[in-house]
């Protein structure tokens, strides 16, 4: 049967009270106890503009380093399939306390940074840790793309319990740093999720 004959003979199933019907988002077909629909899903964009923004830093003392923690984004109650992100900060400065030629390391996840300089698991989930190196205590960070790329999903997030965070982490190493500081940005992060449910 031609291509043409079988979408006449299609319509007219659908005319005649077939199994199938036409919707703008998809095809439904209809059985005596199963529907099914087929719809696009749609790509959100959240994006964290940063002006001037001061971030603490938290001198452990010891071989630990600093650390540092901005919660930046929350999804309460919902599942969502995280698909990519994208970290971009045109300005960053250190206070005092921190070498001016030191190397802050920026990430984005899902936990905050509160244990050493090193940013993995959970704290890195997003976006994988990135190195900005300071001169003069001044530093950017031209562009840090998530973890995977090219259409592979990055994650899957049920915060259907309760609300869950994406968290700006950075770290300075032991060597970098004497005292507790301060490191102010300007810059943005970007999201990219499909909402599941």
């Amino acid at each position: 049967m031609s291509h043409s004959r079988r979408n006449k003979q299609y319509l007219q199933n659908v005319l005649i009270g077939g199994s199938a019907i036409v919707t703008p988002s998809g095809i439904v077909t209809v059985g005596s106890d199963l529907v099914r629909v087929r719809t696009l899903p749609q790509i959100a964009k959240e994006t964290i503009r940063f002006s001037a923004l001061p971030i603490a830093v938290t001198d452990s003392g010891g071989a630990n380093g600093g650390t540092g923690s901005k919660d930046m984004l929350t999804f309460p109650g919902k599942r969502i399939q995280a698909i990519g992100g994208v970290l971009a900060l045109s300005s960053v400065v250190a206070a005092a306390g921190i070498n001016a030629a030191a190397t802050v390391k920026f990430a984005v996840g899902t936990a905050a940074n509160t244990n050493n300089d090193t940013l993995a698991g959970a704290e890195a989930d997003i976006i994988a840790s990135q190195n900005c190196v300071l001169a003069g205590s001044i530093g950017l960070l031209n562009f840090a793309g998530g973890p995977l790329s090219l259409g592979t999903m990055i994650g899957l997030y049920d915060f259907s319990a309760g609300t869950t965070h994406f968290f700006l982490n950075l770290g300075v190493a032991d060597a970098g740093i004497t005292t507790n500081s301060v490191v102010t940005i300007t810059g943005e992060f970007s999201l990219f999720y499909v909402e599941l449910l």
